[in-house]
């Protein structure tokens, strides 16, 4: 893509919730799939991964800096889960 062409908000909609879908599905299949007594590591690995190589696909799609990009969206996800699992011990 370049400096000239603007996607619609629909289509880049569409591919976000795409590529979301798919970034999420990797640890899904993986935690499902893979059953070891490191069940966490192998999830957070998975997830780690997995949001490394999609907003580095889509900062490459984007024409942003894919390493910064990168940083952001795997700092984002870890604290989110890190809220999450602790939100989960208090409700547990």
């Amino acid at each position: 893509m370049d400096d000239t062409e603007y996607w619609p908000p629909w289509r880049f909609g569409a591919y976000a919730g795409l590529a979301f879908a798919i970034g999420a599905l990797v640890p899904i299949l993986l935690v499902t799939f893979i059953h070891t007594s490191a069940g966490t590591v192998v999830s957070l690995l998975a997830v780690v991964v997995s949001l490394t190589l999609m907003s580095l696909v889509g900062a490459r799609l984007g024409g942003t800096r894919p390493w910064l990009t990168a940083v952001r969206a795997v700092t984002i996800g870890l604290v989110t889960l890190g809220l999450a699992s602790l939100a989960g011990l208090f409700l547990d």
